[in-house]
């Protein structure tokens, strides 16, 4: 029995089985949410402050693992709009500069000799 395997492949080598977005992609509708939580909170709007931070956890599933983002979810749910206000001002400074940038890959220094221990070759097999 011959054994198939389907994948789809998208135009760019973009994406292999799964629904891929470029980084810039994914990260322009997080910053999307974000300001639209902050403008929500300053607006009172908690219902709706509340579905937003949902989808920002959705996106980023790390956020909520943060102390401020738990304290913010924590403030919506007890509707309290100062503290609302309060945690999302602290985020906004955070934010921006940390959850949104792009992972840097440490390149290796092409001037180190690579070692050969692990990966010898007989050439004379």
């Amino acid at each position: 029995m011959e054994a198939t395997s389907y994948f789809r492949v998208e135009k760019g080598g973009q994406g292999y089985g799964r629904n891929s977005q470029s980084f810039e992609s994914r990260q322009h509708q997080k910053r999307q949410k974000f300001h639209a939580l902050v403008d929500a909170i300053g607006s009172a709007n908690l219902s709706l402050a509340r579905q937003l931070l949902q989808m920002l956890f959705n996106l980023e599933p790390m956020l909520r693992s943060d102390p401020l983002f738990l304290k913010l979810g924590r403030a919506l749910e007890e509707n309290n709009v100062h503290a609302a206000e309060h945690f999302v001002q602290e985020l906004r400074g955070k934010t921006l500069v940390s959850w949104f940038k792009r992972p840097v890959f440490k390149m290796p220094d092409a001037k180190k000799p690579i070692s050969l221990d692990r990966n010898h070759v007989d050439l004379q097999a």
